[in-house]
């Protein structure tokens, strides 16, 4: 197992999984934040390069549904299912992320997506204003262009 600890303003994150490049790809996505530490995390992600336990899953109705995902959820679990191809399951009050995906660029995508709005919702609880901004580095000066969210960084 592969891990990583990150801790964003106060919130620890601990990443582990089977597969290193996975979890080396999400490290690099939040380096900024890399803190190794012996502290307890407040969140547990574990990343599972294995196809989705579907059959392990409660029969519970669908609350949100995007162009990318289902969300389901039931109490302080959440499901959010990627069609098939993967999914998370987030225990709110266990404090635990479970990620299956056996595609490598989705698992990225899913922990990345995870780790961004578990901490953009504690950095809100927190009172910390987050910025939609692009940055660009050209010739070792930066530019920070700042767009409403939806607005075309990607």
């Amino acid at each position: 197992m592969t891990s990583a600890r990150f801790d964003f303003y106060g919130f620890r994150v601990q990443v582990t999984g089977e597969n290193a490049d996975v979890i080396r790809e999400i490290t690099r996505d939040f380096e900024w934040f890399v803190k190794p530490t012996s502290e307890s995390p407040n969140m547990l992600v574990t990343v599972h390069f294995d196809p989705p336990p579907y059959d392990r899953l409660p029969s519970i109705p669908a609350s949100v549904l995007t162009p990318r995902n289902i969300s389901f959820r039931s109490g302080d679990v959440s499901y959010v299912d990627y069609f098939g191809r993967g999914l998370a399951i987030v225990n709110e009050r266990g404090g635990t992320c479970d990620i299956y995906a056996t595609d490598f660029d989705l698992a990225r995508e899913i922990g990345y997506l995870f780790l961004l709005s578990t901490v953009g919702q504690y950095l809100d609880l927190i009172g910390m204003h987050r910025i939609h901004a692009q940055g660009a580095n050209y010739k070792g000066h930066g530019v920070l262009l700042l767009l409403p969210s939806g607005g075309g960084k990607s």
